[in-house]
């Protein structure tokens, strides 16, 4: 099973996500454990879709990755036109490859 998922809202966040995680020990400037990455196995580009229609479709892009990844991370913008304020929350995050557990950034929708 593979660590993480990415599923991104465009092509800005794909390219800051993939240069991010494509750095030597990304890990420590994220503040997390260390886990493996391939783009072309571990994130999807909601092609067509801005921010609201991936959160209105995100079920379709879910389900197909529930059982080859422990983790799933939705990005998306804080903020676009039409938007409900996000209200971000920490909590524990499961136990990624390195079997530690700590704290993650989500985000609920009000």
């Amino acid at each position: 099973m593979r660590d993480c998922f990415f599923i991104v809202a465009d092509a800005n966040m794909e390219y800051t996500l993939r240069g991010m995680l494509s750095r030597e020990r990304f890990d420590l400037t994220l503040g997390c454990d260390r886990f493996a990455f391939d783009p072309r196995l571990d994130m999807l580009v909601a092609v067509g879709d801005n921010d609201p229609g991936l959160l209105q479709r995100i079920d379709s892009f879910v389900r197909p990755v529930r059982e080859s990844h422990s983790h799933l991370v939705i990005v998306i913008d804080a903020e676009w036109s039409g938007s409900r304020v996000l209200r971000p929350f920490v909590r524990r995050s499961s136990k990624l490859a390195s079997g530690r557990a700590g704290p993650s950034r989500m985000w609920s929708l009000p």
